[in-house]
């Protein structure tokens, strides 16, 4: 049994974004990736499910749990259900959207920033649907490839990147706030309309 490897991400009570961001895109650039982002979110889903039989190799080679692949029906039907969530959740064109922007916090207004800390509930993980996310006793999740070179690819280790991720994930652990200029403290941001997330 892999052993738990939980994440405790402890924010500042104000942040404004990621130690890791990289400088902002060319606009022209950031402009292409934005409007393709839904072309190349169905293209790498569309690879992903003609390639669910080889996805339990994968699980196991990712996680180092050899388990994965000789429980080959219930590895394919976990990377079945992560696929649709992934679909239905828009976490892919959101992925796009991220990295056109050169990883910097998306969709926020001048004076709004993310507060929060992580509670593992496990909805950021593609709403509990992740092949990596497993829960204790107590029901606080942790992934099976935390900290790994592929993690840190993927968005997770910078969660939340944007408002979109705290409202499509449902999320109890972040929200958004608005700093006032004039006293420098700070309320909760005004809920946003819904939006396409895909």
């Amino acid at each position: 049994m892999v052993p738990l490897h939980f994440r405790h991400v402890e924010l500042a009570a104000v942040r404004c974004g990621h130690a890791e961001s990289s400088p902002p895109r060319p606009l022209a650039l950031k402009v292409i990736l934005d409007r393709l982002s839904r072309p190349i979110e169905l293209l790498v889903l569309g690879t992903m499910f003609v390639g669910l039989p080889l996805a339990p190799l994968l699980m196991a080679a990712l996680s180092g749990r050899l388990a994965d692949a000789i429980e080959y029906r219930r590895s394919l039907r976990l990377a079945f259900r992560h696929v649709a969530e992934m679909y239905r959740s828009g976490a892919t064109s959101r992925y796009v959207r991220w990295r056109a922007s050169g990883r910097q916090p998306s969709r926020l207004a001048p004076d709004e920033r993310i507060e929060g800390t992580c509670t593992h509930c496990g909805q950021c993980c593609t709403n509990k649907a992740c092949v990596f996310v497993q829960f204790d006793a107590l029901g606080r999740s942790s992934c099976r490839i935390y900290d790994t070179a592929f993690w840190r690819w993927l968005s997770c280790g910078s969660y939340p990147v944007s408002r979109e991720d705290i409202e499509v994930y449902r999320c109890p652990s972040f929200r958004v706030i608005r700093i006032q200029p004039a006293t420098g403290e700070s309320r909760v941001a005004a809920d946003a309309p819904s939006a396409d997330h895909r």
